[in-house]
């Protein structure tokens, strides 16, 4: 259970299917591509399975990439705030094709505990830790080990200004 604490406050990349839309504006989702695509096809659906929005991004490179959902149906309007399902299918260069796992990233506020086990919170999902798939320090990697400058105790005296 206490080895569940070090993950508050660290950067992670968790499993999803849903992208959350707020005020118009949905949560970055990410997804990695193992190999170039002729066309990834992203679905984004209502909780019962009815289309929404539907986007092909055509021929994409291997590696990581990041989607963000604009928050509007297929006719421009905006769809109300709340969860939405999202799937990525790739069409692969050799034929063949297949769903992409999708990820979201956020920073673990709470841990808690169902049935015994842990559940990472963020600001957009609780989920167990099992489906964590990345921890970072974003902070802790961007600033590293810096330390604040001391402030000056002696400042120079300034001139008299005459005229």
């Amino acid at each position: 259970r206490f080895q569940a604490l070090q993950f508050l406050e660290k950067d992670v990349l968790l499993e999803t299917e849903q992208v959350s839309l707020n005020k118009g504006s949905g949560n970055p989702v990410f997804f990695n591509l193992d190999k170039e695509a002729n066309n990834i096809r992203i679905s984004v659906e209502e909780k019962d399975g009815t289309p929404v929005f539907n986007q092909e991004l055509g021929l994409t490179s291997a590696g990581k990439h990041r989607f963000v959902w604009e928050g509007k149906n297929s006719e421009g309007i905006l769809m109300g705030d709340g969860n939405y399902n999202v799937n990525f299918i790739a069409n692969y260069l050799d034929g063949t094709s297949g769903r992409v796992q999708s990820f979201n990233s956020g920073r673990v506020n709470q841990i808690e505990y169902k049935d015994g086990k842990p559940w990472v919170k963020t600001a957009h999902k609780s989920m167990p830790l099992s489906q964590v798939k990345t921890i970072d320090n974003t902070s802790q990697r961007l600033f590293g080990s810096a330390k604040p400058l001391p402030i000056m105790n002696h400042l120079p005296p300034k001139a008299l200004i005459t005229k």
